[in-house]
């Protein structure tokens, strides 16, 4: 996961005051993201209520097409909302690192930071939540990066049968708009 937000390593890119900016910003970012997400919600949930009333395979057709492109959206929102964490959380992590830089000369580490490749650094910075740990514990975390390993994820996408069987199940009256919310996790 490798996604090179510093051009060149993290640790001399930017001040400490550069680093605050940018955290703003995306913090700001992250907020908008969530309010689309939460628009698209809304969207979702009225079309699910308009299944009620579907007449017409068209109708059905058309509200399943619906439903799955506002699921796709979402779905894109999503990412892009844990992107932007995720640079958040680097941002911040780095603010935090740049803050013990003292610490991390006293015991030697310092140096190896700026050594290692940008890639490695940003890496770490990702996966941690620094801000939850005490100084001494984020001196060991950076002591343990220098030689540590990281994990990846990975994620999943639907297809349109799946939009029309929860169409036709809530005009049948076989499910309520209450559950399919609950499921798609609207509530």
């Amino acid at each position: 996961m490798v996604f090179r937000f510093f051009k060149r390593n993290p640790l001399d890119s930017m001040s400490i005051e550069e680093l605050r900016e940018m955290e703003i910003k995306l913090e700001n970012k992250v907020r908008n993201v969530k309010a689309e997400i939460e628009q698209i919600d809304r969207e979702i949930e009225f079309v699910l209520e308009s299944a009620k009333g579907v007449r017409t395979k068209s109708d059905e057709l058309s509200l399943a097409r619906k439903l799955k492109k506002l699921r796709q959206k979402k779905e894109m929102k999503l990412k892009a909302q844990a992107k932007l964490e995720k640079e958040l959380r680097m941002v911040s992590n780095l603010i935090i690192v740049k803050e013990y830089q003292k610490d991390l000369e006293s015991a030697g580490v310092w140096g190896k930071l700026k050594k290692m490749s940008p890639e490695k650094v940003e890496e770490w910075l990702v996966e941690r939540n620094l801000e939850e740990m005490s100084r001494d514990e984020v001196v060991s975390q950076v002591i343990a990066m220098t030689s540590g390993v990281m994990d990846r994820g990975v994620e999943l996408e639907e297809d349109l049968e799946d939009e029309l069987e929860v169409i036709r199940a809530i005009r049948k009256g076989d499910i309520e708009v209450d559950e399919v919310k609950k499921e798609l996790d609207l509530e």
